[in-house]
């Protein structure tokens, strides 16, 4: 069962030896123009933003996604859970964007879950790139 929802962003570790690129066909992709001795790390992958879908939005913590049976509801929307006070305090920075506007858009309209969390992932993503615009690549 899927859980939860990631926008991923690459990193690269190793400038000098890839090149990031864009191809109709194969979409984006690395190169390289070099040997590359095997077990060298190239590049990694982060989540940018996740959230936990709405159909596990009250049995997952929205930060770590540890299933319990007991979360706490995020005081101020009443929307998305944590397992402990810990994880609501490491999520707040990323929560904090949407917790003021969930609490409104929820109690006052009438909106599908798939559109939520478009919403949500959006939400994060500009709070991300408020805070730090070089989280974000282009392969430009």
């Amino acid at each position: 069962m899927l859980l939860f929802r990631v926008l991923l962003t690459m990193t690269c570790v190793s400038n000098e030896l890839i090149k990031y690129d864009s191809d109709e066909s194969r979409g984006r992709c690395v190169f390289s123009g070099s040997d590359i001795e095997q077990g060298t790390l190239c590049a990694t992958n982060y989540p940018l933003a996740f959230i936990a879908l709405p159909n596990c939005i009250s049995s997952v913590c929205s930060h770590c996604f540890a299933q319990s049976s007991s979360l706490m509801k995020c005081s101020k929307c009443h929307y998305v859970c944590y397992c402990s006070a810990s994880c609501q305090r490491s999520d707040w920075a990323q929560h904090k964007g949407e917790c003021r506007h969930l609490g409104t858009v929820l109690s006052n309209f009438c909106i599908e879950e798939a559109s939520l969390s478009d919403a949500r992932l959006l939400l994060r993503m500009l709070s991300l790139l408020k805070a730090d615009a070089s989280k974000f690549c282009s392969l430009d």
